[in-house]
C-alpha cells in the first residue's frame, strides 16, 4: 500500500490467529535467542512476518534480511510444520490453522502471539477493500463491511455453532472438537475507529523494522491507507 497498490483498510475483525512456534524440546525460550536462527515463514511481505519483527525489534535484533540477525526461510505455507518438524529451521512465523497445526502433536509449542507483549495488537485481521470500489459505490462497500462485521461478531457469540459449522461443511479439515479451542484463543471485537487509531503508532513503530522505508510519513500513509465509511464502532 506504500508503494501504491489501490487498496483501503476499513475495519479490524478478529485478534489472535498470528503465532510464533518453535520445538518443545529445543533451546528456545525466549525471543530473544532467535538471535542467528531461521525463521521460517509463507512470504517476506507475509502479516506474520511483518508482525513478528516488531518482536524481534523488542529483543535487540533486527529483522532486516540484509542485517543477517535472523533468516527468513520462504517455505510454501502447508509445509511449514514439517520444516519445523525437521529441523530446517528453528522457527515457523504463520497464521493459523498452520501455526497450530504445528503443536498438535506436542512437538512444538507457541512462543508467543500477537495478543501478547508490546506489542499486543487489537486486531490480526481486517477488511481491506478496492480503492476504486470504495470510491465509485461507497454505499456498498459500507454495506459489505457491515455484512463482515456482524458475522464477526456473530461468531464470537456462537463458538461452538461456529465450530460445527466450519467442520460440517468442510470449511475446515478438522473436527469441530479441534476447531473449537482455536476459536476460543480469538477475540472478536471488530472496531473501525480501533483499528484507525492503531495505524499512525503502528507505523511508526514498523518503520524501525528496516521493511518500511524510514520516511515514510505515518500520519499521511495512515490517512491514505485508511477509509472512513462512517462506522461508529
Amino acid at each position: 500500500m506504500y508503494n501504491g497498490v489501490d487498496v483501503k483498510l476499513s475495519t479490524g475483525l478478529h485478534q489472535g490467529c498470528l503465532r510464533l512456534v518453535v520445538p518443545t524440546d529445543g533451546p528456545i525460550t525466549e525471543v530473544a535467542q532467535l538471535k542467528g536462527k531461521k525463521i521460517g515463514v509463507s512470504s517476506l511481505q507475509g502479516s506474520a512476518t511483518n508482525f513478528f519483527a516488531l518482536d524481534l525489534l523488542d529483543a535487540g535484533i533486527s529483522s532486516d534480511p540484509a542485517h543477517k540477525q535472523v533468516e527468513w526461510v520462504v517455505i510454501e505455507n502447508d509445509l511449514l510444520p514439517e520444516a519445523l518438524a525437521k529441523g530446517q529451521v528453528d522457527a515457523i512465523a504463520a497464521s493459523d490453522p498452520i501455526a497450530l497445526k504445528a503443536t498438535y502433536d506436542g512437538s512444538a509449542y507457541e512462543l508467543t502471539n500477537n495478543r501478547q507483549g508490546a506489542n499486543a495488537q487489537e486486531f490480526c485481521c481486517a477488511i481491506a477493500i478496492n480503492g476504486q470500489f470504495v470510491r465509485e459505490d461507497p454505499v456498498t462497500a459500507r454495506k459489505f463491511v457491515t455484512a463482515w462485521t456482524e458475522g464477526s461478531r456473530w461468531v464470537g457469540a456462537n463458538l461452538e455453532e461456529t465450530a460445527r459449522i466450519q467442520s460440517e461443511k468442510n470449511y475446515v479439515a478438522a473436527s469441530a472438537e479441534d476447531i473449537l479451542p482455536q476459536l476460543q484463543s480469538y477475540g472478536f471485537e471488530p472496531s473501525s475507529n480501533k483499528l484507525r487509531d492503531a495505524l499512525v503508532p503502528g507505523i511508526e513503530k514498523f518503520k524501525k523494522t528496516g521493511f518500511l522505508k524510514e520516511s515514510a510519513d505515518a500520519a499521511t500513509l495512515a490517512d491514505r491507507v485508511f477509509v472512513d465509511l462512517h462506522l461508529n464502532w
